[in-house]
């Protein structure tokens, strides 16, 4: 009966044992001295040691080598062997985050809670002088990289009325600025848009720092910035030049042999007294133009274009110019039809006369239209029988035929004495093969010289009756 009571009563305690190690918090092992031993698990946490160098009761954070920037977590003091005071544990820690308050669970040490730890002044509840404090703390995080940026806007011409010129800051977290003239004068600007006040023309720098120690600083620390004088005669809105940017869209290149997107562009009016700046939405890229106006290719997207007067212009308006690049609507991929390539040939022929034969590589009739002097013809061999010029042109029969690449389609032939020499096609009949006329001029002359033969015999016969 005892022995089953005590099994009993062993697996109950057992049993609390392990619930009451499963929630109890953490313990640190090794030497409570350490300033390792105090370090919060899965932290930045960061402790340090501080000896007195002499007798002392109490200390504060004055005394502890805390970087700059960072923040104390917890200070733990170790009573000394020496001076008055009670008993109790050897170490008293003081905290103001729980999240810090590492070891929680330790038999020889244990805990305050302060507001303010900068603050505080430290000691051993027993009174005893210190034998040392452990004091740790959270560095720093590091600097959030910043950058600043400012810009100048000179005046312009508007409907005939001065806008004066103003300097715009970026505004960033972490980035502070002061504007000052040439006299040294602080310029204030709007802490929203980044703006300033209308200002003349003159010289102006933009001193740039991070706000604090978390920020880190990478553009230019100064920049500098002109603002150019007002123009001296406004003039009129007839006076005026009109920015303008016409947008031509991607298109599909007509080289049969090496179909390609062509990238479209945009061109701009009145390059000289104009500067304009082309960007585009999505990823605020700029583009360059030539002296046409016509910008460098652009993908399909959307594009702020600004302009700006050179010195001496008036625009008639300053807003931003919004065009869009369209893309490419279809299929863009080599033709699916023949290729041909025109064929003219000019011979001298025999003696002194002139031929010329139209033909192509395919030897098909039907791929080619020809023109000569204007006039359709069919392919073959033709002939001049009088000094002239000629003129051929050959046009593909789309859709079946296509020209080849950099086929010529356009000839101009010189003939200067051509002369009769076989039976070929003439230019100047109709360009074919038919022998009806020749024949009827030849049955004309036969009859007329029978005729003759015939009158002839008759007039002797009389002549001999007589």
């Amino acid at each position: 009966m005892f022995k089953t009571f005590a099994a009993a009563t062993a697996t109950v305690v057992l049993a609390l044992g392990l619930s009451l190690a499963a929630v109890a918090p953490a313990s640190a092992e090794g030497d409570s001295n350490s300033p390792s031993f105090y370090v919060t698990p899965n932290t930045s946490e960061v402790c340090a040691k501080w000896t007195p160098s002499g007798d002392t009761t109490t200390v504060t954070a004055a005394s502890f080598s805390i970087p700059a920037g960072a923040t104390l977590t917890k200070v733990i003091i170790k009573a000394g062997n020496t001076g008055a005071g009670g008993q109790g544990p050897e170490n008293h820690g003081y905290y103001t985050d729980a999240t810090y308050q590492y070891p929680a669970a330790y038999a020889d040490l244990d805990w305050e809670h302060v507001s303010n730890l900068s603050s505080t002044t430290f000691s051993h509840p027993s009174g005893k002088n210190l034998s040392h404090a452990i004091y740790c703390y959270v560095p720093a995080p590091a600097p959030t990289d910043v950058a600043g940026a400012a810009s100048a806007t000179n005046p312009v011409c508007t409907d005939g009325n001065i806008v004066s010129g103003f300097i715009t800051v970026t505004i960033t977290t972490g980035v502070t600025y002061v504007i000052t003239d040439s006299s040294n004068n602080v310029i204030q600007f709007d802490g929203t848009t980044g703006k300033t006040g209308n200002l003349p023309g003159g010289s102006y720098t933009v001193a740039v720092s991070a706000s604090s120690s978390a920020y880190n600083l990478t553009s230019a620390s100064s920049i500098p910035l002109t603002i150019a004088a007002d123009p001296t005669d406004c003039g009129s809105v007839d006076d005026s030049v009109a920015p303008a940017a016409v947008p031509t869209g991607q298109t599909c290149s007509t080289d049969p042999e090496n179909a390609q997107k062509v990238p479209g562009f945009i061109t701009l009016s009145n390059v000289g007294a104009i500067t304009y700046t082309i960007t585009r939405d999505s990823d605020s890229s700029t583009y360059k133009y030539d002296s046409n106006g016509k910008s460098d290719p652009l993908e399909p997207g959307a594009y702020t274009v600004h302009p700006e007067a050179k010195p001496g212009k008036v625009l008639s308006s300053t807003d931003d110019i919004h065009v869009t690049v369209t893309a490419f609507d279809g299929t863009c991929q080599l033709p699916d039809h023949a290729l041909v390539t025109p064929q003219v040939q000019q011979d001298p022929g025999c003696s002194a006369k002139g031929t010329y034969t139209l033909s192509n590589n395919l030897s098909d009739p039907a791929a080619l239209t020809w023109t000569v002097n204007g006039l359709t013809v069919a392919e073959g061999v033709f002939k001049v029988n009088t000094p002239a010029t000629v003129v051929v042109h050959a046009a593909a029969n789309g859709p079946a035929y296509g020209l080849a690449s950099g086929a010529q389609t356009d000839w101009t032939l010189t003939f200067a004495s051509p002369a009769t020499c076989g039976d070929l096609k003439t230019l100047a009949l109709t360009g074919t093969d038919d022998g009806m006329p020749m024949l009827a001029t030849s049955g004309l002359l036969l009859l007329l010289g029978a005729g003759l033969i015939r009158s002839g015999v008759r007039l002797r016969r009389t002549r001999a009756a007589s």
